[in-house]
């Protein structure tokens, strides 16, 4: 019995021998027990030292505001604590509830220990449990904790009750209440003992609402260990006190059915040992075999089932078996009749299909089973209307499954395959003796990739093939030594080099061979193939420089000479003859081309452009940079700014008298070098040397664009159409 109130709610707890007519009480005379504590708000006894001893137990919610719960010995003039236990939160009422219960079934009491009070949100309510070590009243807490359906405000352990074992596993079960849960209209839950102590998930829920919606606060108190209705399984009482009333639940019958799938060891896919539609098949017998026993069940029962086929099968892949008929089902139910304590069974055959290349998936096979319909013949003397059997629930759910394998023909224990894989990369003609891909050369690249098996037979073999930016699939064109086709027109930039990695994998469970040999990587160099061509012409072509007077100071002249220079990129293929020279589509007002006969693009072209500025052997200076403008890329220039002694004057021109430009159509002129002013202009691809670029013509991207001085004098119309020169090198003095 407990007194919670005793010493000023300190609490104790007293055990009543109605043999004897005497009391044994917790005196605590080592104050373990502190002020406030309520011990002995909830009491219980059970075998926690030995099989054959009684021990009690009492919970004191109130101990330092947390609660706990103690185990006491029952000695010869009092009770002394062997071991207690502790709850976890502030506030939880941890003790409120506690219920001694085998659940183990090794013949020791465990301990549940409810905390209703405990909260996340508020008030959810928490069952701890606790199994006996099985030495000195030692208690193990397990680490899972019950917790009901976790609803707000339930209050779950507020009640736990030891049911016995009511669905006859051996396992002893329990009831746990939970009477606010769903608006204070209350619940109960029930646990199964299994062997590892409890399972964490409930195994049914009873609602008030249920049952009647007048109940209120259903579950603050059950009880059971009695058989109400004489059927052979204890029943539960459980209190609604809010409504004024109480429910009794009767326990259903409980059948056991015990369920085999009988098939063979493996399956042989060469074996066609069947014959399915006039044709020869692989085939295997699957036999389902039921027998049931219990207490106070019928004579014989009826199972509906059915039977499904490679239910772990690959995603959307069809199943590899199927049932007969017609060749699409992998699922076939049926009923069987059983008679009690005698087996009986069925036997379903299912075929291979035709196409399966999956022979290491094992082959899962479910069946799931329920009880048909059947009732309790009632007795004469029962005041209870006759109850429906029902099925010991299991952990499978009344689920038989089974795994087939494939027969494996391996030399190896694990069926080791060995993959030895090799690649190349195959240029098309002319540029198949390269060992470098230029960059716009090739519209298409062939890569071409072996495979070989040294070992075991591989399944589900595959092959990974990883391509570097730039490149794409196109198609395969020969499957025995496989040969991709693949998209190179997009290459345009050689910063990095292509990378192919082929990889060779299968689903075998042992190793794949060696790891070098099932991969390899192909390194190609990427590179830029140009051929810079530089061609130039001037506008104006010609000026007319005269002679300077004795002792006459320089003079400064202001008149402004444009030149214009276009840098663009021209397909040669335009411009040039049948003997490559490139001259037949360029404007006449552009003063200089770079032109790329090159494979690939011409990076970062770099053009320099040497401006004349004086006449040979005189060092007078001629000209001044004034402005520069781009309309692409960028320009740097190096000015000299020349020294004069007096000004031009307004409206005068002394020493330029003429601009005029060489139109004539057909005979050219030999000039001297020493009276011509030369644009050298030179173009290269990298301003430093680049690994990446190959200059095919580095010695030839060199020209010479000019305009003559002449002296001043009248020019025949004639002459004055020439627009097209050679350039010699001569040392001689000869004036035109």
């Amino acid at each position: 019995m407990g007194a919670p109130g005793s010493s000023y709610w300190t609490g104790s707890l007293f055990v009543y021998n109605i043999t004897t007519n005497k009391y044994k009480a917790f005196l605590d005379k080592h104050n373990q027990v502190k002020f406030g504590s309520y011990l002995g708000y909830s009491v219980g006894a059970g075998h926690f030292r030995s099989r054959h001893t009684t021990e009690v137990v009492g919970g004191a919610p109130q101990h330092e505001q947390i609660g706990k719960a103690y185990i006491f010995s029952i000695d010869a003039k009092e009770l002394n604590i062997l071991h207690e236990m502790k709850g976890k939160k502030l506030g939880s009422y941890f003790g409120a509830s506690i219920c001694a219960v085998d659940l183990n079934a090794d013949g020791f009491s465990d301990l549940l220990v409810g905390a209703p009070v405990q909260s996340t949100v508020r008030e959810e309510g928490r069952v701890f449990v606790y199994i006996n070590s099985g030495s000195g009243a030692v208690m193990n807490e397990m680490e899972i904790e019950l917790i009901g359906s976790d609803k707000y405000a339930a209050r779950f352990g507020e009640s736990i009750v030891n049911l016995g074992d009511i669905d006859n596993d051996g396992f002893e079960d329990v009831a746990i209440g939970a009477p606010q849960e769903d608006d204070l209209r209350g619940a109960i839950y029930i646990y199964n003992g299994r062997a590892d102590g409890i399972s964490s998930a409930f195994s049914q829920r009873i609602e008030g609402l249920q049952i009647s919606k007048s109940l209120s606060m259903f579950g603050q108190s059950i009880s059971g260990q009695i058989d109400a209705d004489n059927n052979g399984y204890v029943d539960v009482a459980v209190g609604a006190f809010r409504s004024d009333s109480a429910v009794l639940l009767r326990t259903r019958p409980v059948v056991i059915v015990e369920a085999s799938l009988n098939h063979p060891e493996s399956v042989n896919r060469t074996n066609f040992n069947c014959i399915e539609n006039e044709l020869p098949s692989v085939c295997m017998d699957l036999t389902l075999c039921f027998s049931y026993k219990g207490k106070e069940v019928p004579g014989y029962i009826v199972l509906f089932y059915n039977m499904s086929l490679d239910v772990n099968r690959k995603a959307e892949s069809p199943s590899r078996f199927y049932f007969s008929s017609n060749g699409t089902s992998d699922v076939i139910t049926g009923s069987i009749k059983v008679s009690s304590r005698v087996a009986n069974c069925k036997t379903h055959q299912a075929f291979m299909r035709k196409d399966v290349r999956d022979i290491l998936t094992p082959i899962q096979i479910e069946a799931a089973y329920h009880l048909g319909h059947h009732v309790i013949s009632k007795r004469s003397t029962e005041e209870f209307p006759p109850l429906q059997p029902i099925l010991q629930q299991k952990k499978e759910k009344d689920i038989i499954a089974k795994t087939i394998n494939f027969a494996r023909f391996c030399a190896h224990e694990n069926c080791s395959a060995d993959l030895q894989v090799s690649a190349k990369i195959g240029f098309l003609k002319p540029h198949e003796n390269k060992t470098y891909l230029a960059v716009g050369s090739m519209k298409t690249l062939m890569l071409n990739v072996s495979l070989f098996n040294a070992g075991d037979d591989a399944y589900e073999t595959t092959l990974h093939i990883r391509l570097p930016t730039g490149l794409y699939f196109i198609k395969i064109l020969d499957l025995t030594d496989v040969s991709f086709l693949l998209d190179a027109s997009s290459l345009s930039r050689a910063e990095e080099d292509l990378n192919f990695t082929v990889h060779a994998a299968c689903e075998n469970e042992g190793e794949t061979g060696n790891v070098k040999r099932n991969k390899v990587t192909l390194t190609v160099p990427l590179k830029y193939e140009v051929m810079l061509t530089v061609h130039g012409f001037v506008n104006p072509t010609s000026f007319v420089y005269g002679p300077k007077e004795e002792n006459e100071p320089e003079t400064c002249m202001a008149e402004k000479m444009n030149f214009t220079f276009h840098v663009r990129k021209v397909d040669c293929a335009d411009i040039c003859n049948k003997r490559k020279e490139c001259y037949r589509c360029i404007a006449p007002e552009d003063i200089m081309y770079v032109i790329n006969t090159g494979q690939s693009m011409a990076p970062n072209i770099s053009v320099e452009i040497m401006i004349p500025n004086s006449f040979i052997p005189q060092t007078d200076k001629l000209f001044n940079i004034l402005d520069v403008q781009t309309t692409a890329g960028e320009c740097h220039f190096k000015n000299y700014q020349r020294k004069c002694a007096l000004e031009q004057k307004k409206g005068t021109m002394e020493t330029l008298k003429d601009i005029f430009k060489f139109l004539s159509k057909t005979d050219k002129r030999l000039l001297d070098e020493t009276r011509a002013l030369k644009f050298e202009i030179r173009a290269t691809a990298f301003p430093e040397p680049n690994p990446k670029v190959i200059e095919l013509n580095k010695d030839e991207n060199v020209a010479h664009a000019g305009f003559f001085k002449r002296q001043y004098k009248s020019i025949l119309q004639a002459e004055n159409r020439r627009d097209s020169w050679s350039y010699i090198n001569s040392k001689s003095n000869k004036d035109d």
